[in-house]
């Protein structure tokens, strides 16, 4: 699990997920989030899954990825965005 804080409502949190090129990763993205790339194919790139989710309060959000375990290391990002004041 990764998280931030965020100081204001309507952000956007993006958070990314690499792990080694085993094949079969089985990744799982958490529930209220919207998944925008996963790639699970041992046999290309890295797998490794993006997702996103507009935040309509202030305060911690985090998110955990699920997979089969790695055999050479996991890691993951979470950043949060905030928007323009008129």
């Amino acid at each position: 699990m990764i998280g931030v804080t965020t100081h204001q409502a309507n952000t956007i949190a993006v958070g990314f997920s690499a792990r080694s090129n085993d094949p079969n990763m089985n990744i799982t993205v958490e529930a209220g989030w919207t998944a925008h790339q996963t790639n699970q194919n041992g046999d290309g790139p890295p797998a490794h899954s993006m997702v996103s989710r507009i935040l309509t309060s202030q305060g911690q959000v985090s998110h955990t990825w699920t997979h089969d375990a790695p055999s050479r290391g996991a890691t993951g990002i979470l950043a949060a965005f905030k928007g323009a004041t008129p």
